[in-house]
């Protein structure tokens, strides 16, 4: 999952409905939250508001972006670091699954799944 935090605009990361269905749909389906993003600090607080103890990729977003880039499920913030992560998932994994906020602009290039 990629969560930026210091955009000005909330509409770029996902809100607490989105979150908590995107942690539901993990839960059921058995799968990990690993998250990247530009601010553990402001991160670690928005999960733990859903009761969630975030895992962190790393501290480097170079290690984060090669992790977002190789993982087959990705809940993407509105932003041009995550879109090249899928970009470049896309072409690693046909199977890759994406999910977004229904702010995601990059419709034309990757069709997401969205939660409401």
């Amino acid at each position: 999952m990629h969560y930026r935090t210091t955009d000005s605009n909330p509409l770029n990361r996902p809100n607490q409905g989105e979150l908590l269905n995107f942690i539901n749909y993990t839960k059921q389906n058995n799968l990990k939250i690993k998250v990247a993003t530009d601010d553990k600090k402001k991160t670690s607080k928005v999960f733990h508001k859903l009761n969630v103890e975030p895992s962190f990729v790393s501290d480097d977003p170079i290690e984060d972006f090669k992790y977002l880039s190789s993982s087959v499920n990705l809940f993407l913030s509105n932003s041009s670091y995550a879109f090249w992560a899928a970009m470049c998932s896309k072409n690693l994994n046909q199977d890759t699954n994406f999910f977004a906020t229904k702010s995601w602009e990059y419709e034309d290039f990757i069709k997401m799944n969205y939660f409401e």
